[in-house]
């Protein structure tokens, strides 16, 4: 089932957002000073079309990581109220997210008429104004099957090489780098935390072929 266009939930998150922040500052008014867990950290994104890197009108959520509790064709969700939902702006394709600074971590689906949805999984949340990756997110038309199997191709062997690239740049920053956002994932996704984990050793491999034996 194709995604059928934006719900009232956006409007819903920001609402009790909203009121949350009513709240903490009613209380911050009485003489208490807001905690750190009240804040947020801003994150800028853009989403554009794959080939013409046209701004896309998207609906762009971020969520807690957690159970899918949706699936299919639709937007995913992660339990039941997301930590964010923006709209994309129509001619830059560019928008704002707020994390609570309290998450870690935290997944961004994007959705909209026309395009396959997208979800990049356990995003850091570590500082305030740090552009989300990727930026921009490429989202791809529904019908785009033909290039679709040139893209597999190209980023595979894209990523496999400039991930090789940078461990040859540095063997222990980034084992040390790859290592650390592991136990980060790891609290959250005991599997997830495998991968990371194995991405190192992927990459070793990699970096001895068409070397001589």
């Amino acid at each position: 089932m194709a995604y059928r266009g934006f719900s009232v939930d956006a409007r819903l998150t920001r609402a009790l957002r909203l009121t949350g922040m009513a709240a903490l500052a009613l209380a911050c008014a009485a003489g208490g000073g807001p905690g750190a867990a009240w804040a947020d950290n801003t994150h800028p994104g853009r989403v554009v079309e794959r080939t013409s890197r046209a701004p896309v009108y998207a609906e762009v959520t971020a969520w807690r990581p957690a159970n899918q509790t949706s699936s299919g064709a639709d937007c995913p969700e992660f339990g039941t109220l997301p930590l964010d939902t923006v709209q994309s702006d129509s001619a830059s394709g560019e928008f704002i997210l707020r994390v609570p600074v309290a998450e870690r971590l935290f997944h961004v689906v994007y959705c909209a008429n026309g395009f396959q949805r997208r979800l990049d999984r356990h995003l850091p949340n570590d500082e305030d104004g740090v552009p989300l990756v990727p930026y921009p997110a490429q989202l791809r038309a529904q019908t785009d099957g033909q290039a679709l199997q040139v893209d597999i191709l190209r980023t595979t062997v894209f990523a496999l090489n400039e991930l090789t690239y940078l461990y040859e740049t540095d063997e222990d920053t980034f084992k040390s780098v790859l290592a650390r956002y592991g136990e980060q994932v790891g609290g959250q996704d005991g599997a997830a935390a495998e991968i990371v984990g194995g991405l190192v050793s992927l990459i070793e491999q990699w970096a001895r072929t068409g070397l001589p034996n």
